[in-house]
């Protein structure tokens, strides 16, 4: 499988988030020391406090996002390892971050990188995490609605690939995958599919396998993706497995 990905993107974006929380400790140090040094600065001190938080979450975020090794974009690259050549994943490469293109069309994924006990039931989406709810405030970001936000990104690409190459007339759908080891899956029956990444392959190959496109159309797809992404630039990391 050959895997497209944009790395200035994402080296670009954990730099922003080593710098922040390097700067939201100094500034959170800062406001301490005023607040032990000059009790009457309490408006200043509380501000300074504030702001050095919100620079250690927004580091935080992008650290997760972006800097770890188990980074969602990581987990998705080898959760599809195995796949021939017919298979390529595109990341922060188009509107939607992950697109996976397979010999029936294209599957955008969105990974959701939450840990606990995810819950979807009566049409909503719960994030069950007991006394670690509380790290949401410090960097980990909000489920969201995980079936819409497929769907939109979905649809997004088929508006992209119709601007692009009108004459191609591909399935595009949405997946969910929660990418931290630490998720728990607990739904009844979910808007759009929702896998974890060790079934993520098995469920291409198996039920979720839709009929290959013509070798025609399979070729028109890849040569428009390729070359909207720039595959062989600098900017572009080729892989294959």
């Amino acid at each position: 499988m050959e895997v497209y990905i944009k790395r200035g993107y994402v080296e670009r974006r954990a730099q922003i988030g080593k710098w922040a929380s390097l700067l939201g400790l100094v500034v959170l140090g800062g406001g301490f020391l005023i607040s032990l040094r000059n009790p009457g600065l309490f408006i200043i001190s509380f501000g300074t406090l504030i702001l050095g938080f919100l620079l250690s979450n927004v580091g935080i975020y992008y650290a997760n996002r972006y800097a770890r090794p188990d980074r969602p974009d990581a987990v998705l690259a080898q959760a599809l390892k195995g796949f021939d050549k017919r298979y390529a994943l595109y990341q922060f490469l188009f509107p939607a971050s992950h697109v996976l293109r397979e010999p029936s069309g294209l599957t955008v994924l969105i990974p959701k990188p939450q840990e606990g006990r995810i819950v979807y039931a009566g049409g909503k989406w719960r994030n069950k995490q007991g006394w670690s709810r509380l790290l949401r405030w410090v960097g980990q970001e909000g489920l969201g609605k995980p079936g819409a936000e497929a769907q939109a990104e979905a649809a997004t690409m088929h508006d992209w690939l119709q601007r692009q190459a009108p004459e191609l007339d591909v399935p595009i759908r949405g997946l969910v995958v929660f990418t931290n080891a630490k998720a728990e899956l607990d739904l009844d029956d979910p808007p759009v599919t929702v896998l974890a990444p060790k079934q993520l392959k098995g469920w291409l190959r198996k039920a979720g396998k839709l009929p290959p496109l013509s070798q025609e159309v399979q070729a028109q797809l890849a040569e428009v993706m390729n070359e909207a992404a720039q595959v062989g630039s600098a900017r572009v990391e080729d892989e294959e497995e």
